[in-house]
C-alpha cells in the first residue's frame, strides 16, 4: 500500500489571483450578453419576416404578369402589387381567382355589384365579360 502512495502524482493547482477572478468573470457576463443580443436579433427579424409574410398575403399580394392581354398598361414579367378593396370604379385595374388562377383586368362600367371586365383598354373587345 505505501508503495501505491509513493506511485500517485498529486497535481497542486494555484488558486486563482482576484484580478484573473474578475477578468474570466467578465468575459463569461461578456459571451452571455453576445447570445442574448444574438439571440434577441434573430428572434427581430424572424417576426419581421413572419409579419411580411401574412402582409404580403392578406393585404397586398404581388403578382407577376403572365401574357399580353394587359398591353400597353402592363407587359409579360411586370410585378405588380394588389390592394385588397371591394371598391372599383371604371378605368381600375382589378385582380381576381377565377377558375383557380388570378386574373387582372380593367374595370370599363359598373352600377352597384355588376361589373364589365375588359383586358385590354377597348370596350368593344372580345375578351369583356360581366362579373356579378
Amino acid at each position: 500500500m505505501r508503495a501505491m502512495n509513493q506511485n500517485r502524482k498529486t497535481v497542486v493547482q494555484e488558486i486563482p489571483t482576484r484580478t484573473q477572478l474578475e477578468e474570466e468573470l467578465n468575459r463569461e457576463r461578456y459571451q452571455s450578453r453576445f447570445f442574448r443580443t444574438l439571440r434577441s436579433t434573430v428572434y427581430g427579424l424572424i417576426t419581421v419576416a413572419a409579419a411580411a409574410v401574412l402582409v404580403a398575403t392578406l393585404w397586398l399580394p404581388v403578382l407577376r404578369i403572365y401574357g399580353s392581354s394587359m398591353t400597353p398598361t402592363l407587359s409579360e414579367g411586370d410585378i405588380v402589387v394588389s390592394v385588397k378593396t371591394t371598391e372599383f370604379q371604371p378605368g381600375d385595374i382589378v385582380s381576381f381567382y377565377f377558375n383557380n388562377k388570378i386574373l387582372v383586368k380593367r374595370v370599363i362600367a359598373g352600377r352597384r355589384k355588376e361589373y364589365a371586365l375588359c383586358s385590354v383598354g377597348s370596350p368593344r373587345s372580345a375578351e369583356c365579360k360581366a362579373v356579378y
